[in-house]
């Protein structure tokens, strides 16, 4: 288990909690006057109506950051960023997470006119990250399902279940990542030498993309 690896879990652990806290302040805090289980500031408990404001803003910020968390971990982890910077953005997001749920309910409490502004802030930012997850999540499924060469199997590491996978690639594609093959058959079959007992034999489409793909043994 690398690092990397590691510091994701921290990133989903911190989102679940945070999830949690979310769910604990807009839908589950005491009922005023019992002030056990909620925001826990003084101008939040002087009446009923800011009790339940600071709550429900609280619990939407949190909700906000575990968004942002979950998002930040997954993409950061997924494209190899690396360790420095997957650390430096946790405490970043954490910072301003902690920073934003402490302050922003009672600063809002004590500005009035500023509570439908910062309800737009947080339902549009909302909105966003979960626009630029749906997009990623497309752009992901597309990439790794395009026959492209960063998806070519490494020939001298390439299994049976792999060989229906490199249908559709092209043979300029192949000889790009695996080199020349080592026979040519005819203009649409050719070969490369797996290992001394063992040779891969493609068959091309009449456009030049793999048709078939199969695993031999040598007879050279």
């Amino acid at each position: 288990m690398n690092r990397d690896f590691i510091l994701l879990l921290i990133y989903l652990l911190e989102a679940a909690v945070l999830g949690i806290v979310a769910l604990t302040l807009r839908k589950w805090h005491s009922k005023f006057p019992d002030f056990r289980v909620g925001y826990h500031a003084g101008i939040a408990q002087t009446d009923e109506k800011s009790w339940e404001y600071a709550n429900e803003t609280a619990g939407k910020i949190c909700a906000l950051f575990a968004v942002l968390l979950l998002a930040a971990g997954l993409f950061c982890y997924k494209m190899g960023t690396g360790f420095n910077i997957m650390f430096g953005l946790l405490l970043l997001v954490s910072g301003a997470g902690a920073g934003s749920v402490l302050f922003i309910p009672v600063y809002l409490l004590e500005r009035q006119d500023q509570q439908k502004k910062a309800e737009k802030i947080i339902r549009g930012s909302l909105t966003a990250i979960f626009v630029f997850l749906a997009l990623w999540i497309l752009w992901l499924y597309a990439y790794y399902h395009a026959k492209n060469t960063d998806n070519l199997p490494a020939l001298e590491s390439l299994q049976v279940e792999e060989l229906q996978e490199l249908e559709g690639y092209k043979r300029i594609q192949l000889v790009t990542v695996w080199d020349k093959p080592d026979k040519t058959v005819s203009s649409k079959q050719e070969v490369w030498v797996l290992d001394e007992n063992r040779y891969l034999l493609v068959t091309y489409n009449a456009d030049g993309t793999v048709k078939e793909a199969e695993i031999k043994q040598s007879i050279y």
